[in-house]
């Protein structure tokens, strides 16, 4: 299992409730929430991964189940892990999740790739 499912169909139910339109992409190995083309959430293994404001990362940073990730070996600011002890309600899930929308709904557009002919 790449990751885990059932984390999965929670996210989707969430957003879903929440009249959030966003799409799924693989990514990091797992799979990425995109809102406003912009990454919101994931799941990596069994762990949630979510964006936040670089203002905020320290502070949530600093509570329980939430650590640094790491992407080949160095640490990603404005990205928090999320152990699955920190979502196990869907309160819990839903908080970390609205960290990540509010992201995406607020983070500056990326210029598209041109193609090369």
């Amino acid at each position: 299992m790449a990751y885990d499912t059932q984390l999965a169909d929670r996210i989707y139910e969430i957003l879903l409730a929440k009249e959030i339109p966003f799409t799924e992409k693989k990514m990091f190995g797992g799979i990425a929430y995109m809102v406003n083309d912009a990454m919101a959430c994931g799941i990596i293994k069994n762990d949630l991964m979510i964006r936040c404001f670089h203002e905020d990362h320290e502070k949530l940073l600093k509570m329980q189940h939430v650590g640094e990730m790491k992407f080949t070996g160095k640490s990603m600011r404005g990205f928090l892990m999320i152990y699955p002890s920190g979502f196990e309600t869907d309160a819990a899930l839903g908080y970390w999740l609205q960290h990540g929308v509010n992201y995406a709904l607020l983070a500056p557009k990326k210029p598209k790739k041109s193609k090369k002919k």
